[in-house]
């Protein structure tokens, strides 16, 4: 009865030691390649923000301040939770020739107890890793040190859209100018033409 209560536990250490994660962005295709992304400090907010709130809709969403930044939420199902985290890390990054270059990489993190929440972690890692790669902005560098964020960098909170759908909002003129262009084209009938420019111009 002894030598079976030793074995559950020695499971149970390692099925929920098994559960912790941890990914970072700073290394790519090899632990030798070093890549930092050249983005504005706003956008590499959204992008964290979309990522996490994307995977995990509906849950709230926790900023995290102080030296370090980025956003927390957690997965629950049943009794069962598991914490998510992104960090998002200032750097300065050396290229090879010597130059030096401001960017950010993440790093992806959470626990628990739950198998599925790990899967959700790992999710979370790869559609920030693609959305970081459709950026294309992307340095190997072959050393990094941290930094600091910028003095009047603000953490955004709200939901935000797909960093790739980053895109000027089209005024209601423009829209209207291209509404006239398809209806003159006949793409689109007169009917048409008038309930879409009334739904524009309620907008004004």
């Amino acid at each position: 009865m002894i030598e079976c209560s030793k074995y559950f536990f020695i499971i149970t250490v390692l099925i929920l030691s098994g559960c912790s994660t941890h990914f970072t962005t700073l290394h790519h295709d090899n632990e030798n390649s070093l890549v930092i992304y050249q983005l504005p400090e706003e956008q590499v907010f959204q992008m964290a923000h979309w990522a996490i709130a994307s995977t995990f809709p509906n849950r709230k969403i926790t900023v995290i301040e102080g030296p370090t930044r980025g956003y927390s939420t957690y997965f629950r199902i049943l009794l069962d939770t598991y914490s998510q985290q992104i960090l998002i890390l200032p750097a300065i990054g050396t290229k090879q020739d010597g130059e030096e270059v401001k960017g950010y990489y993440f790093e992806v993190s959470g626990s628990g107890t739950t198998v599925i929440g790990r899967q959700k972690n790992v999710d979370l890692y790869a559609k920030l890793n693609k959305a970081l790669s459709d950026t294309e902005k992307g340095v190997v560098v072959t050393k990094i040190k941290l930094t600091k964020y910028e003095a009047d960098s603000k953490i955004p909170i709200e939901e935000t859209p797909h960093p790739s759908q980053n895109k000027k909002t089209k005024s209601p003129t423009e829209l209207l100018r291209e509404l006239n262009q398809l209806h003159k084209e006949g793409i689109i009938s007169d009917e048409e033409f008038e309930a879409k420019k009334k739904e524009i111009l309620q907008r004004i």
